[in-house]
């Protein structure tokens, strides 16, 4: 059929470009045929790498044309590249704006418990958050704020949604007027979720005008975690009457303490490299905490923490993590961190896995999901520190590894361990 017979068309579009540029520039200019094939032949191009000039020279003629509900998306999905390329005009600025407002697409919520997804399906969802993105010059700034003020009235929650999620775009452009539109917007309960993208940015525009909602929101569920996130950034920018609030919230929410832990550890020194005091607060407050959202936050920092910070720097860090209640719970991905630097940093890894008898035992079934990992940092730990003159460490990694061949679960582990060592 033709649209299978247009996908041909864009791909061979896509392997010849410089051969079917001037053809699909006669299909558009003649307008004869089912515009399936130039609106496919312009995303060949496009999947082409095709240069974006002269592409936009075709898409600048294809926008004047009229198309059904499905092409006119796919225009407007293009679009992305001549954002990225900031090649946006006032044509592609009223065309997105005209649709935005005027499109009948979506005519109805086909899935409103994801009205995000479906904005971004739907004509006028895409087109007005094209717009949103198109806030890189603020040449467009009137066209762009005239377009969303209305919008914003849309009668489908997808195309409202989608505005509101994007809305911090236009901050740069008036921070005054985009936290009208924001305040206007969340009188609508139906979108306090979609809220929390945006709000991480407006807080630091007026954080005292949007006081008072965040102290109504932190009583819903859906929004803790997001909020503890939020309030506790502002916390550690010392903005007046979070740290009240944020106290509230972790009393409500295990999710939002997790999220307080990572806003911590992520930020645990100033730009002057200096300790910053309040995020070593947070990170210490809830290492007694043993709700399985926090320990799996800690546990989970061991992925992120190599990239962040060097392990002498986080070493204070990871003796207090050691000695922790939530260790004992999961210890999986720290037993990996240390493994990965028992060669580089034998005597400490050796030092930082003393409480291992206290660990909560490996489950396939329920976690925690370790297996021969303290083993194999004895055994690396022993063989960097054995021709040591001192021989406290040596001797102190055969009496570890002696004590963990009388625990069961470890000595299974320990040929396997034995053997990888060997190799």
């Amino acid at each position: 059929n033709t649209l299978e017979h247009s996908r041909i068309f864009s791909a061979f579009t896509k392997q010849y470009p410089e051969r079917y540029y001037p053809f699909i520039d006669k299909l558009i200019e003649e307008n004869k045929v089912s515009y399936n094939y130039w609106v496919k032949g312009l995303e060949g191009l496009k999947d082409a790498n095709f240069d974006v000039q002269r592409l936009l020279i075709l898409y600048k003629k294809a926008i004047t044309k009229e198309l059904d509900t499905s092409n006119t998306l796919y225009l407007v999905w293009l679009c992305d590249c001549f954002i990225r390329a900031r090649l946006i005009d006032d044509q592609i600025i009223d065309w997105l704006s005209t649709l935005s407002l005027t499109h009948p697409n979506p005519e109805k919520e086909l899935h409103p418990s994801d009205p995000l997804n479906e904005a971004i399906n739907s004509v006028r969802g895409a087109a007005v958050e094209r717009l949103l993105f198109c806030c890189y010059d603020d040449i467009f700034k009137d066209k762009i704020f005239n377009t969303i003020e209305i919008a914003m009235h849309d009668e489908m929650l997808s195309v409202r949604t989608i505005i509101l999620v994007r809305l911090q775009n236009l901050i740069n452009l008036d921070k005054a007027r985009t936290l009208k539109i924001f305040l206007e917007m969340i009188k609508d309960e139906k979108l306090a979720d979609a809220s929390i993208h945006s709000l991480q940015y407006l807080v630091n525009v007026d954080f005292n005008v949007l006081l008072p909602q965040i102290t109504l929101w932190i009583n819903q569920n859906s929004m803790q975690g997001k909020l503890g996130y939020i309030l506790t950034w502002c916390w550690i920018n010392n903005y007046e009457g979070s740290e009240e609030i944020l106290k509230q919230l972790h009393k409500l929410s295990n999710k939002a303490k997790a999220h307080s832990v990572e806003i911590a550890y992520r930020n645990l020194f100033d730009s002057n490299q200096n300790i910053s005091t309040k995020c070593q607060t947070i990170f210490k407050e809830f290492l007694s905490d043993i709700s399985m959202e926090v320990v799996s936050e800690y546990d989970r920092m061991f992925l992120q923490i190599e990239m962040i910070y060097p392990f002498e720097k986080f070493l204070p860090f990871l003796v207090l993590y050691s000695k922790s209640k939530v260790i004992k719970l999961n210890p999986h991905y720290f037993l990996e961190y240390i493994l990965k630097h028992a060669n580089t940093n034998p005597k400490e890894c050796l030092d930082l896995i003393s409480e291992y008898k206290s660990y909560q035992k490996p489950s396939h079934q329920n976690g925690p999901y370790y297996s021969n990992e303290l083993i194999m940092i004895v055994l690396n730990v022993y063989n960097m520190v054995k021709n040591d003159i001192n021989k406290e460490y040596s001797e102190r990694a055969i009496k570890l590894f002696d004590e963990m061949l009388q625990i069961d679960y470890l000595r299974r582990e320990a040929h396997v361990a034995i053997e990888l060592v060997e190799r």
